[in-house]
């Protein structure tokens, strides 16, 4: 059985496999910007795409702001990942959050 890291959610702050949770990355620019294939480099955070850790990110955004070192943007990657409703990514093709 392969390893499955495992990441901190910057939502709930509770401790899951990376493969249920998506990763929010720091772009070149100091942009936030979804990273739904764990792909992009630099500066990550990792979330679960549930409403309760959405909203947790919001409310307490200085958390994810931290993990990202300042980066700008953060709402309105939030607001993008809010917007999946299905839930689906493209790493696993499996329904992922709470």
């Amino acid at each position: 059985m392969a390893h499955s890291p495992i990441r901190t959610c910057v939502g709930c702050g509770l401790r899951a496999p990376q493969a249920q949770q998506v990763r929010l990355a720091k772009d070149r620019s100091g942009r936030v910007q979804l990273d739904p294939q764990h792909k992009m480099p630099g500066r990550g955070a990792w979330i679960h795409p549930g409403k309760d850790c959405l909203a947790a990110a919001r409310k307490y955004a200085g958390l994810a702001q931290r993990s990202l070192r300042g980066a700008a943007g953060l709402a309105v990657a939030l607001d993008q990942l809010e917007d999946r409703e299905d839930g689906h990514w493209a790493t696993t093709g499996k329904r992922v959050g709470s």
